[in-house]
């Protein structure tokens, strides 16, 4: 499970400075805007994998373990 949280915290990592880099290319250089605009768009998606490889990590809710807040009925049901 701890190795599942630390790739996650890393591809979120790497997603945004992926991601940040982009944006930052599409602003500073228009001419390679669309160069910039592919980055960010790449960008995100190691950062989503991030977010659900820690997500996933987190131990499930019962008999006094798991998550400290309730996700029933929520966004992240999509994911179970």
């Amino acid at each position: 499970m701890r190795g599942r949280t630390v790739w996650g915290v890393v591809w979120i990592v790497v997603g945004l400075a992926v991601s940040v880099g982009g944006m930052v290319l599409a602003v500073a250089d228009p001419g390679r805007a669309l160069v910039g605009g592919v980055g960010f768009a790449v960008g995100i998606l190691p950062f989503l994998a991030g977010v659900f490889l820690v997500r996933h990590a987190l131990p499930r809710p019962g008999d006094g373990a798991g998550r400290p807040w309730d996700t029933s009925g929520s966004f992240w049901d999509l994911f179970r």
